[in-house]
């Protein structure tokens, strides 16, 4: 009786963290209402084959990914899309971390990897704009502001630390 307990305080816990974050995607070692939820959900994945149907069942409804890979693919896109949001682009800096996730690592692993992801992968990152060649996306943003100071100035004569709309735009003229 003391097994099923537990499962179901595992269980009504991933309920609860699926109603706040709207996944199931439980980082490993998260701790959640001072509870081992991470090591819960990884149990989950590694005994599905000795799980009762009726718990494959629940945790199927809820939205469990039972793919370790898919899951930590699952939680990378997600917080990618958050970033994008807050920060309207997916040029994520290699080293940034969002919300105690190391995103930008995710991001140049899927540059690095690009030929071997699946292409539903692929499309997802391509819907939201993903920057697959962080060097090409710099030297266009560089470009679209150089040509909106000409508009607006009616030359190309920025000088080194001139900030235009937020955008070091000397800089990126003097690397030129």
């Amino acid at each position: 009786m003391q097994n099923k307990n537990k499962w179901e305080e595992g269980f009504k816990l991933l309920v609860a963290y699926k109603k706040e974050f709207s996944d199931c995607l439980v980082q490993a070692k998260s701790l959640y209402c001072d509870y081992k939820l991470g090591s819960w959900v990884g149990i989950q994945r590694y005994k599905k084959e000795n799980l009762t149907s009726e718990r494959i069942i629940r945790l199927d409804a809820l939205g469990f990914v039972w793919n370790s890979d898919q899951a930590k693919w699952e939680e990378g896109f997600r917080l990618l899309v958050a970033y994008k949001k807050e920060f309207g682009n997916c040029a994520v800096p290699a080293q940034f971390q969002y919300h105690d996730y190391r995103l930008g690592c995710w991001v140049e692993k899927r540059r690095r990897i690009k030929d071997k992801l699946p292409t539903e992968q692929i499309y997802h990152l391509d819907r939201v704009g993903f920057v697959w060649d962080i060097q090409e996306y710099c030297w266009e943003e560089g470009l679209k502001h150089l040509l909106s100071y000409k508009e607006e100035f009616g030359d190309c004569f920025v000088i080194n630390n001139t900030i235009y709309h937020d955008y070091n735009l000397g800089l990126w003229v003097s690397r030129q």
